[in-house]
């Protein structure tokens, strides 16, 4: 089954990736001294925090004794097996999973109960589950 148990991205991280984004926007406008491009700016604001909030609710991370559900690039949901799990890198705030069957799924490294993720995938994940070794090569202070 996978979806026993839900992980929801931390929105306070999200929000300030979009405050700064937005800011440069303004920035540039108060640079290029054009109102319109000011109000842009403001306006992309306001759009990506909505976005933003209901990224949360669209896309959780689902994890299950038997692997996780979680989304591609495009967000597209895909259930991944533990057994299908063929690498693992952590960048850009994401974990990339590469896939047996070719696919690159995510995971996000800012969940709101990101160590109770940790514990979830050390318990349930096989002894040589690449996320797994992923998640125990981490610094403690950021494993758990």
């Amino acid at each position: 089954m996978f979806r026993e148990r839900r992980f929801y991205s931390n929105v306070t991280t999200l929000l300030f990736v979009v405050i700064g984004f937005s800011l440069v926007a303004v920035t540039f406008g108060v640079i290029a001294r054009s109102a319109d491009a000011i109000a842009g700016g403001i306006g992309l604001a306001a759009f990506l925090s909505l976005v933003t909030l209901g990224a949360r609710w669209l896309w959780p991370v689902y994890a299950g004794s038997d692997g996780l559900r979680t989304y591609d690039g495009i967000g597209v949901f895909r259930d991944l097996p533990w057994a299908d799990i063929k690498d693992v890198s952590r960048t850009l705030g994401y974990y990339w999973i590469k896939t047996h069957s070719g696919k690159t799924l995510t995971v996000p490294t800012y969940l709101e109960d990101q160590a109770g993720f940790h514990r979830y995938v050390l318990v349930n994940a096989p002894a040589d589950n690449p996320l797994r070794k992923a998640i125990q090569s981490l610094p403690s202070s950021m494993a758990h």
